[in-house]
């Protein structure tokens, strides 16, 4: 190797030792003399000049022919630009594991160059290659094949937006090698971040029998990537995570559904740091219309983060019918209500006390949620309101009191029928002794919460038993009477707690499950605007959501392809071949499907087989070139150049007025062929 460039054949660079004497001889052997006709005029004219006969060949024709000769020999040398030492070595099957997940976009190219010379160098050695990309689908088969299939594969892999799964990867390499006569040697051409299998990749690298462990990988990625997305009472805020070798500062830009900016800001990470949190201050309106967050100048799938229902901060509006006394908050009817709901959702309180002016106000600014506590029965104008808002989606929570109790026959915005009165301890319809909350059924809006312990009900408003009382139930107490209720009403909802919403009836309004309780209600209910359409949550859904739009390894978003496949509630939290990052459902209700979760970091992958040295080398970052072809191009052009030269001496050709005899026929044609040779090859 010379350089960056490397021959094929360098013995045949001793014959440039001849050039010396190819000019000796050059330089002795006369061009052929020249002739002329017969008239004798002409030879008249010419007696009076000194006739002269070359003893040697012209300078510049002899460097001609000097320059096309050592063309010749390095052409034959065959040299090649940006040469690739040996990869590989050793005999056995070549196994090749390529990382084709996010974070392989923005250097695909270069796994891609390094790949094709591991498979054309062990073409070279006669070696069988197995080739396997860490994102594929359950379904994929691995083979031993010859270094030309093994190069179609690898042109039909892409970059995809999930997570590499090295280990069943690797199983399905080596269980391809099961019947080969050498120990194989697997390349690794990895990306440089930890997966979760790492340990069990490991375990299976040291039980694997390999003759040799390459690593081909990028040294100091320099990676941003969005991990989280809050939509925070003080503005929207979004996490951030990145590889030690990236910059400190990062770039992020906010666009809604049909990419308009909606905002953009800055961050810097502390020094050292591997988070951070970039917080954008800009109006809840803007905030809910925010669809994607995307990482300037950052071209993989972990820059951009996708929003859904989820992402979206609820406004809900508060109303109660009694009103707090400001020297005890604690015995406020709206007190651990707003308390609770205040981490995760904008509150709307109500300006008059008047609820024929306060709920058509608040229905105004399109509320997801209204929660009355002890309200009786509503003004005819608040009535026609909240049945409109009911029928676009909104969710209608109350709390049981007094005056719910009272009027409680006549009351239509009711999830189940009551019994006039309350149920206490010690009174009529009591029990004796206070009731605890019974586990939530697996049907329940709160299943997979754990139902309290310490909470106790001493007081409650019953239920008429009927045919429809267990499906309305979505919690209860102990002997099985209701704690809460609810029912959907055109495209929303209406939710009853049987309880208050202060601890006089019950210690549930202070107690951890509470907040919980509200949180489930908050999610399932959806923003609303006086006149909107209705909108079907696709979260609510259990069947199988189609795919809508998913992410390109780039971070663009594009039409799902055919190997994409719907998503069910059993799918891998992780994006995959099947169900890469993206969006699923449908326009009028998603849910964001992101390539990570939630509070990671990029940690540096390190492969450390027990037993195992692994060897590291740079993915590589340029393509061989064969020079050969230019260089025979090159000596086809002096060839030209010097057949013209001769016939010019000779005085076949004429660049003057006089006309002289043209150059055979044969001439012409054999360059013209020439020329179809070099240019057709």
């Amino acid at each position: 190797m010379i350089g960056a460039i490397g021959f094929t054949f360098p013995a045949v660079l001793a014959a440039l030792a001849l050039l010396p004497l190819i000019w000796w001889l050059l330089r002795l052997i006369p061009p052929r003399p020249q002739t002329e006709l017969f008239p004798p005029l002409r030879i008249l004219a010419r007696l009076v000049k000194k006739e002269e006969t070359p003893a040697k060949s012209p300078w510049w024709l002899t460097a001609l022919r000097l320059g096309l000769t050592a063309l010749v020999i390095l052409a034959l040398a065959r040299p090649i630009l940006n040469p690739q030492s040996e990869l590989a070595s050793g005999d056995g099957p070549l196994l090749i594991l390529i990382d084709n997940d996010w974070s392989a976009a923005p250097d695909w190219d270069d796994r891609v160059r390094t790949a094709q010379a591991l498979i054309a160098q062990a073409g070279d050695q006669g070696r069988p290659v197995a080739l396997a990309p860490t994102v594929a689908g359950p379904a994929a088969t691995v083979q031993l094949t010859d270094a030309g299939a093994a190069a179609d594969m690898l042109g039909a892999i892409q970059p995809i937006a999930g997570r590499a799964e090295r280990d069943a990867t690797l199983a399905r390499l080596l269980a391809a090698t099961e019947t080969a006569d050498a120990p194989p040697v697997l390349a690794m051409i990895d990306t440089g971040l930890a997966e979760p299998d790492g340990e069990a990749l490991n375990d299976r690298l040291a039980g694997a029998g390999l003759s040799g462990l390459l690593r081909f990988t990028a040294t100091d990625r320099d990676l941003v990537a969005i991990t989280a997305a809050d939509n925070r009472t003080d503005g929207f805020a979004l996490s951030l995570a990145r590889t030690p070798a990236a910059a400190e500062t990062a770039s992020v830009a906010l666009y809604d559904s049909r990419e308009r900016l909606l905002g953009r800001g800055e961050t810097t990470f502390e020094a050292g740091a591997a988070e951070t949190i970039i917080t954008f201050d800009i109006p809840f309106e803007l905030r809910n219309d925010i669809a994607t967050a995307r990482i300037d100048d950052a071209p993989h799938a972990g820059a951009a983060f996708l929003l859904d229902e989820n992402n979206r901060r609820r406004r809900v509006a508060l109303l109660t019918g009694l009103a707090g006394d400001e020297a005890q908050p604690l015995l406020s009817p709206l007190f651990y209500i707003s308390r609770a709901l205040a981490p995760f959702a904008d509150l709307i309180e109500p300006r008059t006390g008047d609820l024929s002016v306060d709920v058509p106000e608040m229905i105004d600014q399109g509320p997801a949620m209204i929660v009355m506590a002890d309200i009786g029965v509503l003004p005819a104008a608040a009535a026609d309101r909240i049945d409109e808002w009911l029928a676009a989606g909104g969710t209608l929570v109350r709390f049981a009191g007094p005056r719910l109790a009272a009027s409680a026959q006549d009351d239509p915005y009711l999830p189940v029928t009551l019994r006039a009165g309350e149920r206490a301890l010690g009174g009529a319809l009591s029990w004796s002794e206070p009731q605890a909350v019974a586990a939530f059924a697996a049907e329940s809006p709160f299943a997979g919460l754990e139902a309290p312990r310490d909470v106790t009900v001493t007081r409650q408003i019953l239920a008429q038993p009927d045919a429809d009382l267990a499906d309305r139930t979505w919690a209860s107490l102990a002997d099985g009477t209701p704690l809460v209720t609810g029912v959907r009403r055109g495209e929303g909802a209406i939710v009853l707690f049987h309880v208050t919403a202060e601890a006089t009836w019950s210690n549930l309004p202070i107690s951890g499950t509470f907040v919980d309780m509200l949180r489930r209600i908050t999610d399932f209910a959806r923003n609303t605007e006086p006149g909107q359409a209705p909108v079907t949550a696709a979260a609510e859904s259990t069947a199988a959501l189609p795919p809508l739009r998913i992410l390109r390894a780039d971070g663009t978003l594009a039409i799902p392809p055919a190997h994409v496949r719907p998503l069910d509630a059993e799918a891998d939290a992780r994006p995959g071949f099947e169900n890469p990052a993206g969006l699923y459902g449908t326009p009028e209700g998603f849910v964001a499907r992101n390539v990570l979760a939630r509070d990671e970091t990029l940690t540096a992958f390190a492969p450390a087989p027990p037993g195992l040295d692994v060897a590291e080398q740079s993915l590589v970052a340029e393509d061989e070139a064969d020079l050969s072809g230019w260089l025979f191009l090159a000596a086809f052009v002096l060839l030209i150049a010097d057949t013209l030269a001769v016939l010019w001496i000779n005085g076949r050709l004429s660049f003057g007025t006089a006309p002289r005899r043209r150059a055979p026929a044969s001439a012409a044609i054999a360059l013209a062929a020439g020329l179809v040779v070099i240019f057709g090859a």
